[in-house]
């Protein structure tokens, strides 16, 4: 499983999306409650555009590792993009309450005014 993470994140760092996604894929297949595999996939579907699957990629992740908070962070801008005001927001201030100093979802919720 690690094999592939370490994988994908060389694709990752090549920008070879398709196949960083793919690596990250199989991770989650090969070890399905590693919220890493689910983590990773999510973050290229969001480089890629899929906010849809990126979102679903960070609940998978987010049900197995509920203190990440990056996940949180990145479901946040994920449902931000598709229009979830109020769901960012949320997902925002649980990555703050599990990281206070995190300026990308600081910067995210003030931009949202705090929606509620």
């Amino acid at each position: 499983m690690l094999a592939y993470i370490n994988h994908g994140n060389v694709y990752r760092d090549t920008e070879q999306l398709d196949r960083a996604a793919a690596d990250y894929g199989e991770a989650a297949r090969i070890a399905p409650t590693d919220a890493r595999g689910w983590r990773n996939r999510g973050m290229i579907r969001l480089f890629q555009g899929d906010n849809k699957g990126g979102l679903a990629d960070y609940d998978k992740a987010l049900q197995y590792d509920p203190a990440d908070v990056y996940s949180w962070n990145n479901r946040g801008q994920a449902k931000l993009r598709l229009g979830d005001k109020k769901g960012a927001a949320a997902d925002f201030r649980k990555a703050l309450e599990l990281q206070p100093d995190l300026q990308s979802a600081k910067g995210a919720l003030a931009r949202l005014g705090g929606a509620r």
